[in-house]
């Protein structure tokens, strides 16, 4: 493994870890193909002979706000995931003790999100199917908020919006992404509300922000369910009277 690559977090074994780490040096090195830009980070992808598409996340250096660091994302990331939630999987965190960029690899969800969609960058995937589609959202809001059984905690996403859920092409089922700005609550205060670091763009440093009000997820997702249910039925509608070739 490269020196300078420390590895942080993993469920893979040693070898895998090794591979996974040429993965990320490719990256580096600029042989990775860009998939999406976000608020607080870059995201890349990458062929693994094991893993096989492999999305790997690396955080930016000026990210927009700081509300958790790469490990706390991780682990809610794999928490996430045992609970039953459709969400990639993550696979190893790495840290480049040179440049100390940071890196989550994950699973490579191949589909798009609902953000394309309603802004005419992707097709609507003829999978999709709007009432499945959103009770197994809401039926995963509801896996991340139980605290009931092994679980003692809440877990709520709180940046969701139509750019952090996707629709696997293959099956039409929801894809939860990006946890950078989710939250844990145990029973007391509001999780909604958080003390964070706010990026000013102009001065180019960070400005603290007491008691912040973060997205809530069961609004969010009523209120996108609503959006995309009128553009779904505006893309069908135009679909029906376009001839196919």
């Amino acid at each position: 493994m490269e020196k300078h690559l420390e590895v942080i977090k993993k469920y893979v074994e040693s070898k895998e870890v090794e591979d996974l780490a040429l993965c990320v040096k490719n990256l580096i090195e600029k042989n990775g193909q860009e998939a999406g830009e976000g608020a607080n980070a870059d995201v890349f992808r990458l062929n693994h002979e094991t893993f096989g598409q492999i999305c790997i996340k690396r955080s930016k250096k000026m990210r927009k706000f700081k509300i958790i660091d790469e490990e706390k994302e991780f682990d809610t990331q794999e928490e996430i995931w045992e609970r039953g939630v459709s969400s990639p999987r993550p696979i190893i965190l790495i840290e480049d003790k040179i440049s100390k960029d940071r890196y989550i690899a994950m699973k490579f969800i191949e589909g798009c999100t609902i953000g394309e969609i309603m802004e005419g960058k992707q097709e609507l995937p003829e999978t999709y199917d709007h009432e499945k589609f959103w009770k197994k959202v809401e039926s995963d809001i509801g896996l991340m908020h139980d605290k009931v059984g092994k679980y003692n905690k809440s877990i709520h996403h709180r940046d969701l919006h139509p750019y952090n859920l996707m629709i696997e092409r293959a099956t039409g089922i929801p894809v939860l992404i990006d946890f950078g700005s989710s939250g844990e609550d145990f029973g007391g205060g509001d999780v909604y509300r958080e003390d964070i670091l706010m990026l000013n763009e102009e001065k180019g440093n960070y400005e603290f922000r007491k008691n912040y009000p973060l997205k809530n997820d069961l609004m969010q997702m009523n209120s996108i369910k609503k959006e995309m249910f009128h553009k779904s039925l505006t893309i069908r509608s135009k679909s029906d009277i376009i001839p196919k070739k």
